[in-house]
């Protein structure tokens, strides 16, 4: 049987469904236009990031991306 599309992911235009054992899925986390600005330098702009039950997210990057900013500002550590 083919299920149709709840929604369609808004960054990867991929279908998204509702999973089966999980069913409706709210969100964890919800995150919309975060920036961050360090010595006058900008390391974020305009993040974001949606995490529902169920999902796994992993932030890959090469060193200085601003990973650990962004696992900083969403943590709330200090001096980011």
């Amino acid at each position: 049987m083919e299920r149709s599309a709840n929604t369609i992911d808004p960054i990867l235009g991929n279908p998204m469904f509702d999973d089966p054992i999980l069913g409706d899925r709210s969100d964890l986390l919800e995150i919309t236009g975060l920036s961050l600005t360090l010595g006058g330098r900008r390391i974020l702009a305009d993040v974001d990031l949606s995490v529902r039950e169920g999902e796994l997210h992993v932030l890959l990057g090469a060193n200085g991306a601003g990973k650990s900013s962004l696992a900083c500002s969403i943590l709330g550590c200090a001096g980011a």
